[in-house]
């Protein structure tokens, strides 16, 4: 629920606390605790009582004032939050699975409200890679100078956006960031972690967390930050995951970082990592043409009081660029976007694929980029006012929307290279074709298929054809790779075996658990 509707929500709540005495009971009613939470009259729920009056009574003064929240701030449900605050920050749920559980809401609470009105630009974050790297496949500027940096960030703060996006893999971004903001700025910013290079031992991440955010607020000039993601989500799937996730923790609970997370890729990923820690903010990829991760999970996300920041909007500007541009990716890429150029029309494509990610009520911050200040003028002005809904079919097809898997340098090229071979995409969909060749190019020697892939139970069939013995193994195991870490399967079938795969039922299969402990 967001701005007006958020305040509706509200004053309507208040409304119901205020009615008369006879409704003595009903009030008593509504500030009973979630279920779960029930209990005797002891001293622990007489707090409980106490402190969700106050609450209400503070939302009658929050409605009587016509206050909101900030922008791109989800509030967390009062159940889900009294129930984090029984268990302790960053303390696994009951059952051990590490996941929020979901409180019902008190009696008249509404959980799926009509469409909230439309944010506009306050439903806007910033994306700072381009003010530290040369990033994006559509990007014919290079690094952002920071003169133009300081622009876009003053008109940002003019318009309303509230978060800024960084990582200590951004190049120079964080110092830029530093340089140019003034110190009495209201971004919320949001760091990540550092690349941990293979550390497994406790101690070694911990201090590598550690040292890594306390450089990333220096240079942002910062005591506290809005938020602190895992940027890539698989660390805190591989061993030493649990001592990463403490370190996150630790920094939460010391009050140098407001909320913890996950940057993620796929559904199957997020699903693997909310199994095993109750993350407060997740960052995902969203867009017009992006169906892997369906509106369903997004209102379950929100359901469980986490804040969603979606990038990857423009899908690193294909989305706004002729469907030819999308050809450097794959003719599958060519397709995708030429369908979706089709549907937009003659509408302006920056505003459809705006519209549908700032139109998705689950979503808190829309994260853009931009290398030039008229860039954001021209999303600020295309966000101005609510375009017309666009029909596509969304894709699942991994190898065009994910973009850490597309081709790099001229065509053909590998998107996965071990140590004597790599994988070259020969087609992609449901089922992916991958040819085999020597990591220093040539003749591609045999095929591996995945696929077709069953997304629910996150399993899909592994071939191989006609690749030469002394290949074979290295190029499963970088189907492998490529499936667990970054389509986030949970299963890999054969009909032949494999090293460290386990015979069952006549077949041949490599679980997540197995490949994480391997890796």
């Amino acid at each position: 629920m967001a701005g007006a509707a958020r305040l509706l929500h509200r004053r309507d709540h208040a409304a119901r606390l205020r009615q008369g005495a006879g409704d003595g009971q009903q009030r008593r009613d509504d500030l009973l605790p979630a279920p779960g939470l029930r209990g005797g009259e002891g001293p622990a729920r007489r707090a409980v009582l106490a402190r969700q009056r106050r609450h209400a009574e503070a939302d009658r003064r929050t409605a009587a004032a016509g206050l909101r929240h900030p922008a791109g701030r989800v509030p967390r449900p009062r159940a889900a939050a009294v129930q984090d605050r029984a268990r302790g920050a960053g303390a696994p749920c009951p059952g051990g699975r590490g996941r929020r559980g979901r409180a019902e809401a008190p009696p008249g609470r509404i959980l799926s409200a009509a469409p909230a009105p439309w944010r506009g630009a306050t439903a806007l974050g910033l994306g700072t890679a381009q003010f530290g790297l040369d990033y994006g496949i559509a990007n014919d500027r290079g690094i952002c100078p920071p003169e133009d940096v300081a622009a876009i960030l003053e008109t940002a703060a003019a318009s309303g956006i509230g978060v800024l996006d960084t990582a200590p893999a951004y190049g120079t971004a964080e110092q830029v960031l530093g340089q140019v903001l003034p110190a009495a700025h209201r971004f919320r910013i949001v760091t990540k972690t550092p690349h941990l290079g293979g550390l497994r031992h406790a101690d070694e991440i911990g201090r590598a967390v550690r040292d890594a955010f306390a450089a990333s607020r220096a240079k942002l000039r910062r005591d506290r930050l809005a938020g602190l993601l895992t940027h890539n989500a698989n660390d805190l799937l591989r061993p030493g995951g649990a001592a990463l996730w403490a370190a996150m923790t630790a920094l939460k609970r010391a009050g140098e970082v407001e909320r913890i997370g996950a940057s993620v890729y796929s559904a199957g990923q997020l699903a693997a990592v909310l199994e095993r820690y109750p993350l407060d903010l997740v960052q995902l990829p969203w867009n017009a043409v992006d169906g892997r991760i369906g509106p369903p999970l997004l209102a379950d996300l929100r359901e469980r009081g986490i804040e969603l920041h979606a990038r990857s909007v423009f899908l690193q500007g294909l989305l706004l660029a002729p469907p030819a541009q999308a050809a450097r990716v794959s003719p599958a890429a060519e397709a995708l976007v030429g369908r979706w150029r089709d549907a937009v029309g003659a509408a302006d494509p920056l505003a459809a694929a705006l519209g549908t990610v700032i139109g998705r009520p689950e979503i808190g911050t829309t994260l853009v980029g931009v290398t030039r200040p008229e860039e954001l003028a021209g999303i600020l002005r295309a966000v101005a006012a609510a375009p017309p809904p666009i029909t596509i079919v969304p894709s699942t097809d991994d190898l065009v929307l994910n973009p850490a898997l597309w081709p790099s340098g001229g065509r053909p090229a590998a998107i996965l290279t071990g140590g004597g071979v790599a994988l070259r995409p020969m087609a992609s969909g449901d089922v992916a074709v991958l040819a085999v060749l020597a990591k220093e190019g040539g003749d591609a020697g045999g095929a591996v298929r995945l696929g077709p892939v069953d997304r629910d139970a996150g399993e899909a069939m592994v071939a191989v054809e006609g690749v030469p013995e002394a290949w074979r193994d290295e190029a499963v195991a970088l189907t492998a790779r490529m499936a667990f870490e970054q389509i986030g399967l949970r299963r890999l079938v054969a009909a032949e075996p494999f090293p460290g795969w386990t015979a069952a039922a006549g077949r041949f299969i490599l679980d997540d658990t197995s490949y994480w402990e391997r890796t």
